[in-house]
């Protein structure tokens, strides 16, 4: 069985390797857009990080801003550190040269992550819907994320076929918060 799911994970491997540099495109295009906000954010506060970022420790998303502050500060240098309550934090910009460098690495990291985590989890499903089937051929279709609308077709070794399809959905907590779910469904 172990052999199977290895045989198994490397050939969906192969299949979808092509989708890394749209995953990467994908998670450039996010942080730049992420970062853009930021700067936003902080030109309108005239270079002042706490009056950008406030953070309300009585606030019901206190959570939610500390971590906008932090992710923010990775993307500046602080130029005055706030003595008082009042104080404020300068800060600037990096240089872009910088900022597209770290974004540059960042992508890299996490496009692999991507594609490894979402190959685990096909490689998981293909055990669990076609017990015992080995892989012959995989066909992978679907948009530049592969979390969101994707089917990945599969022939076996037996003759059978089979094809799974993951797609995004929107849900709702009990509390009313939204998250996002990946369900991977088995369609034929």
């Amino acid at each position: 069985m172990k052999d199977t799911n290895d045989n198994n994970r490397a050939a969906i491997d192969v299949a979808l390797t092509p989708t890394l540099k749209s995953i990467k495109a994908s998670i450039k295009e996010s942080y730049s857009a992420a970062i853009a906000r930021i700067f936003e954010k902080i030109d309108e506060a005239g270079g002042d990080l706490k009056k950008a970022f406030p953070v309300n420790p009585n606030g019901w998303n206190y959570k939610q801003q500390k971590a906008e502050k932090a992710f923010a500060r990775q993307w500046v240098k602080i130029t005055q550190h706030a003595y008082g309550m009042h104080d404020p934090v300068l800060c600037e910009k990096l240089p872009i040269t910088i900022v597209e460098a770290k974004i540059e690495e960042i992508a890299e990291t996490e496009s692999h992550a991507t594609l490894a985590a979402y190959v685990f989890k096909l490689t998981a499903k293909v055990a669990q819907h076609f017990e015992g089937e080995e892989i012959e051929a995989v066909t992978y279709s679907g948009e530049r994320d592969p979390w969101n609308t994707s089917i990945l077709a599969v022939d076996f070794k037996s003759g059978g076929k089979g094809e799974l399809s993951t797609k995004m959905i929107i849900n709702c907590s009990g509390l009313g918060k939204l998250f996002n779910q990946f369900p991977t469904r088995k369609i034929s």
